[in-house]
Order: structure tokens, then sequence, then C-alpha cells
């Protein structure tokens, strides 16, 4: 019996204690550190800048040390921002931030552009009566531009109205517009 117990005990060493160290030792340094806290493993992955952004119910952290452009990218993955529409962050102090890796680390709420909405009325072709209308938001200039080529119209015009809308900066939140050839 005491043969036994001595072979458990020298099983539960090497399980236990030693093949763990040797793995540690076989590892080397990672490029993270573990260390014990309250009876659990907490897994440090990142130590360079970092702010909290929020979308809603999301919050995510977020890496600062690239270019602009990567801090932007790196949003628009964590959040799967898949369109052209812009965004802009707003610190707790309500101050819209400029993304870069020199900003002040903190909470930041994220907020997405809500495009410009219009009506867009279609007239039945042979008789020129309305036959029903849709609203149209547009995000960037190249939306707007894709609309109209793709109804083979050259520009919008007002409703009630004989301006010409050509530009994406001249439509109005709102208001009704029809095509033109």
């Amino acid at each position: 019996m005491a043969d036994q117990h001595s072979i458990w005990k020298d099983v539960w060493i090497t399980r236990v204690i030693l093949l763990p160290s040797l793995l540690l030792m076989l590892l080397g340094k990672w490029s993270f550190s573990l260390e014990l806290e309250r009876d659990s493993w907490k897994c440090n992955t990142y130590d360079g800048r970092v702010i909290t952004v929020k979308l809603g119910d999301y919050t995510k952290r977020i890496g600062i040390d690239g270019t602009a452009d990567a801090i932007k990218e790196a949003i628009k993955s964590a959040f799967r921002l898949r369109t052209k529409r812009a965004f802009w962050l707003e610190d707790e102090d309500n101050v819209v931030r400029t993304l870069d890796r020199d900003m002040p680390l903190g909470n930041y709420t994220l907020h997405v552009d809500e495009g410009l909405t219009i009506k867009v009325c279609f007239y039945e072709e042979s008789e020129h009566l309305p036959v029903h209308t849709e609203d149209k938001t547009f995000y960037t200039e190249d939306d707007f531009r894709d609309f109209l080529s793709r109804r083979g119209w050259t520009c919008l015009r007002e409703y009630n109205g004989y301006r010409n809308i050509d530009s994406m900066d001249e439509l109005c939140p709102g208001a009704i517009y029809r095509g033109v050839n």
C-alpha cells in the first residue's frame, strides 16, 4: 500500500509541479505576461496607449500607437463599420477629438454620420403623374452620383420648383425631389 501511495505522489509531482515549470522554461518569455490574481490567471496582452470607445451597448479598447489612418481602420474593424460613412469620437466633456497617437487617453463615444435623407418622387413616364415617393439617404457625394447614374438622371429638381440640384451640398434634408434626364 505504501508503494502505491509513493507512486501516486510521484505522478502528482510530475504532472502538477514539474510539467508546468518545464513548459515555462521551454517557452521562455512571451510578449505577454501572466500574473496570478485572486486564484485566476489574467492575460495582459497590450501595454501601449489605449482608449476606450463606446457605440451603443458595445465597448472596445483601441490601441492608438499607429497613424491616424491605422486608428481609423482599427475603429471601423472593431465596430464592423463597412461603409464610407463618416464617424467621429467625442470625449466625456463632449469635445470632438481628432484621431492621432497623441490624443488624450480616456473614454470616448463613437458617433456615426446619419447621412442626409430626402424624398424622391417617381413619375410614370408617359403621363408625368407621380407614382410614389421613396426616402433616400446619402452619406457621401459618391453615393449621390451613383444614385443619379443608376437611374440615368443628370440631376434632381425640387418637386415644386425649377432649381436643379447636381451636388449633395445643395440638397435640403426632408425635401422632395424628382429626377431629371
